[in-house]
Formats: C-alpha cells, sequence, structure tokens
C-alpha cells in the first residue's frame, strides 16, 4: 500500500507529516511578517513538555526561529527567546552566529545561564582564550550557581590545552567568587575563599599591610 501511495505521488506518512510541518513554519514566517515587518529564519524544531504536579499542562513541538529580540525588544520572554535560539544554534553547529546574538545582548553576563551558553560558543568555535575568560566570569561571578560546575570542568581542559597562555583573572574578578558566597549567608565557604584570595595575591593591595 506504500508503494501504491508513493508511485501515486502522494508520499508516506512521515513525508506528509514533514509537508505540514514546513507548511506550518512558513505559515509563522508569513505572519511574522505581516506583523512585524521582518523576516526570520528556522533553526530547529524542540520537542517540549510542561507539567505541574505530575499533571501535563502542554506536550508538543516549537519552532525555534531567528530574530524575536529584534521583534520584542521590551517582552518578559526575551532572554528565555535568547537562551533557546543560543542552545539551537549551538546544537547545529553555528557557535560563531550563537556569539553573535549573545553578544549583542548587553544583559548576558548579568545571568549565569547565558553567560555560560557564551563560554560554550566561544569553545566550540575554537576560540579557547575567549572561552576560558567567559568562563571565569562565570566561575567567580557566579559562584553559587548550577553553571558553576560546567564552568569549573571547562577551565580545567582549557588550562591544559592553553598551558602558559591561559589567561590569569584579575584580582578584582577573583574577589567576585569570595563576595558571592558572603552574599548568600554561606560564611564557612566565604572564608575559605578569602583565604586562598589573599594566600595567592599576599604582595597586593588587596591583602593590606
Amino acid at each position: 500500500r506504500q508503494r501504491a501511495q508513493r508511485a501515486d505521488g502522494r508520499g508516506s506518512r512521515a513525508d506528509l507529516r514533514e509537508e505540514d510541518r514546513v507548511t506550518e513554519i512558513r505559515q509563522l514566517q508569513r505572519v511574522i511578517r505581516n506583523l512585524h515587518g521582518v523576516d526570520s529564519s528556522h533553526i530547529r524544531s524542540e520537542r517540549v513538555h510542561l507539567s505541574y504536579r505530575k499533571e501535563t499542562l502542554w506536550d508538543g513541538v516549537v519552532e525555534a526561529l531567528d530574530g524575536f529580540s529584534a521583534r520584542h525588544p521590551q517582552s518578559t520572554f526575551r532572554l528565555a527567546a535568547l537562551a533557546l535560539l543560543a542552545k539551537a544554534l549551538l546544537q547545529t553547529d553555528q557557535a560563531e552566529r550563537a556569539i553573535q546574538v549573545l553578544a549583542a545582548e548587553p544583559r548576558v553576563r548579568q545571568q549565569s545561564s547565558l553567560a555560560v551558553l557564551l563560554a560554550q560558543a566561544y569553545r566550540q568555535a575554537q576560540k579557547p582564550i575567549e572561552a576560558a575568560r567567559a568562563y571565569q566570569e562565570v566561575y567567580f561571578v557566579y559562584a553559587t550557581s548550577p553553571e558553576v560546575k560546567t564552568a569549573e570542568d571547562a577551565l580545567y581542559a582549557l588550562r591544559a590545552q592553553l598551558g602558559t597562555g591561559f589567561p590569569i583573572p584579575t584580582e578584582e574578578l577573583q574577589t567576585a567568587r569570595p563576595d558571592a558566597f558572603f552574599n548568600k549567608s554561606r560564611f564557612a565557604e566565604a572564608q575559605k575563599e578569602y583565604g586562598f584570595l589573599l594566600q595567592a595575591n599576599s604582595a597586593s593591595l588587596f591583602a593590606g599591610r
């Protein structure tokens, strides 16, 4: 029966589903063009499942379209959309494009989840020095964030890769790490990190007199 369908030019069910998906994406692009006057490009399709207290709120496919930030600069979802776009670009080996869209957003370094994506984009684009500096920002500034372990592991690998070319973080940046623990009332960790900092920079102004 499938052979007969293909012989008639109608294709398989999978082919028909793909045609429907392509049609829906083109419809979305037309709506965006008509409402906002800009073109958008399709990046990828992402399966999304949302639940609350074990009940499914929504289950379906989200189409990632480039250009959301330009169309909705004041949207509360702007940074979330930027994160989804950056992940989609990295997963499709478009690291340079990911760097462009992340670097264009001034608030990227204000969120650890976005800052680590920028670091990952630099690393995927074979820019180890820029990647190391970006990971250092995550490691020192966002010491209590979920992304700090990713940054720490990457920094170990980059240090081994770069050797003497590994960038040395400034004392000001290093100070941000114990400060982060202190601001979260994690005083034992803060004291430990302040001790490491003073020991490493015993000759600096940060060590006192």
